[in-house]
């Protein structure tokens, strides 16, 4: 329709034009060259009023597409995006709507899982419990017992006398004694001080980097020959002797430990301590008077105590441990065979530490009574906050498998042998001022009863073999041992406040086996 105004508008602009000039030459009588410039003017004039007319025209119609196609594509790049903002939801609504479900699913095993472990150590406990209840029934009731289990403890004291078996008590190596000889042998290494102190590194695995030493001790009979603590330890623990022998390792322990604390406090000490000791009724008391006096070695000693000793602890170990606790001493359970107990009661107890061999723990896993692989055995003693020691390795393959199962400490003869070393525990025991000397002699007697007593033989005091770690310097102190029934004087001839300060109380006694250093 456009076109056909275009078309009949250009036809009218010549046809106008000529109108004009027949006008000026036949009304006006204008000339010929006049009429021509009028007719061209009108033409010209017109033509270009035309021009310019369907110029703008064009001009506002291309502004208007141009403005269309502004909002078009406008509309075109919201699609866009909303399309974008869709796919991106797409992408990422799925993976993440499964990883919360996986989350999900994580967070429900993990309650299973602690469910499970909580249900595995609950029964762990009953059968322990159970354990202990029917082995004291059969204690407490003879008739149910077999005949071999209830044997006449006269029969057992001593066997050699009557030609028996051996007593349990002794070890093989000393079976040619009877228990009364054994015992007095350990008595006299005691009494001597031939108390020798090894120590054993517990190194970080794999850098081998000392961080810890094991106390271990040995007794020496009259030929230099050694007692290990496997051969003394039952009879001393059943005769009472611990508190004394306790007594001589810890003074020495803590001398150890001065002489590390002034060189560096990274380094620290571990002590296996008798549980005996703990239930002491004199010897705990100044035991734990003691310690709170050298409370700031507490980060760097740590007490040490078989599994079978932490099983058979009653409620007064356990309150001395939490004296021990209080004052800021940590723990450590050694010779763990099976983990059929809870590590978690033992966490909130102050231990820290757990000791499995590396042979039970590579190739005897199965002792262990538990369901845990080995490999996870280090972070389950984590998730209560202790560390796993694997000890007694012997050989480099061992170390391999190991750090495999993410150990990372380790003690055993390929680190280092227990080496012995010189320890001078005077000045130690002199700032106690005799207070766990006089509590490990005396013990309180609940009625006074007449024992058979033996002319008092003072011991000379022998000097050391070269080589040998000597012990205190010779003088009158009266030597602290448990489980006796008369009384050792120490001789005149030199006396020291700290015996001077222990005279006799009503109740309590000098418990014999004491001698003169």
């Amino acid at each position: 329709m456009r076109r056909f105004a275009d078309l009949f508008i250009a036809i009218c602009i010549p046809i106008v034009a000529g109108c004009a000039g027949a006008i000026a030459h036949w009304q006006f009588a204008a000339s010929a060259a006049a009429t021509t410039e009028i007719v061209a003017a009108v033409f010209l004039g017109l033509a270009g009023a035309r021009w310019a007319t369907v110029r703008r025209r064009r001009t506002a119609e291309d502004a208007e597409r141009i403005g269309t196609l502004g909002r078009r594509l406008g509309e075109v790049t919201a699609d866009v995006t909303a399309l974008e903002r869709r796919l991106t939801a797409l992408e990422d609504g799925g993976p993440r709507g499964r990883r919360d479900e996986l989350d999900q699913m994580v967070a429900e095993i993990e309650v299973i899982g602690t469910l499970t472990r909580q249900v595995i150590e609950a029964v762990a406990d009953l059968e322990v419990q159970l354990t202990e209840t029917r082995g004291a029934l059969i204690g407490r009731d003879g008739a149910g017992t077999p005949a071999a289990m209830r044997a006449p403890v006269t029969e057992t004291a001593r066997p050699a006398a009557r030609g028996g078996a051996r007593s349990p008590l002794v070890p093989e190596r000393f079976a040619h004694l009877d228990e009364e000889a054994f015992l007095a042998l350990v008595r006299r290494a005691i009494d001597a001080d031939r108390i020798d102190l090894h120590l054993q590194p517990i190194v970080a695995l794999p850098q081998r980097k000392v961080r810890f030493y094991e106390a271990l001790t040995r007794l020496r009979d009259e030929s230099g020959g050694p007692i290990h603590p496997s051969d003394y330890i039952p009879i001393a623990e059943n005769r009472g002797l611990m508190a004394a022998l306790d007594e001589q390792i810890l003074l020495k322990s803590v001398a150890i430990l001065r002489r590390l604390a002034e060189r560096s406090r990274e380094v620290g000490v571990f002590l296996n301590l008798s549980s005996a000791s703990l239930a002491h009724p004199g010897f705990f008391r100044d035991f734990l008077a003691f310690m709170e006096k050298n409370r700031d070695l507490s980060d760097m000693l740590v007490l040490e105590f078989p599994q079978a000793s932490v099983r058979a602890m009653g409620p007064i170990e356990q309150e001395g441990m939490r004296a021990l606790k209080d004052l800021g001493f940590r723990f450590s359970i050694d010779q763990v065979g099976d983990l059929k107990i809870s590590f978690q009661n033992l966490a909130d107890r102050g231990f820290r530490w757990a000791k499995i061999s590396a042979d039970r723990l590579l190739h005897r896993a199965d002792e262990l009574g538990t369901d845990i692989h080995p490999v996870d055995l280090t972070d389950y003693f984590r998730r209560f906050g202790m560390e796993l020691i694997a000890d007694h390795i012997e050989r480099e393959a061992e170390v391999i498998d190991v750090l495999d199962y993410g150990v990372r400490l380790g003690q055993g003869n390929l680190f280092a042998p227990p080496r012995p070393i010189k320890v001078d525990a005077t000045a130690v025991e002199r700032s106690s001022g005799g207070a766990l000397a006089r509590a490990a002699a005396a013990t309180p007697m609940p009625a006074p009863t007449p024992a058979p007593s033996e002319p008092a033989k003072a011991e000379p005091a022998k000097a050391a073999p070269a080589g040998e770690p000597r012990g205190e310097p010779a003088r009158a102190v009266t030597r602290p041992l448990a489980g006796g029934t008369g009384a050792r004087k120490p001789t005149p001839t030199r006396s020291t406040p700290a015996a001077e300060e222990a005279p006799p109380r009503p109740g309590i006694r000098i418990v014999p086996g004491t001698g003169v250093r």
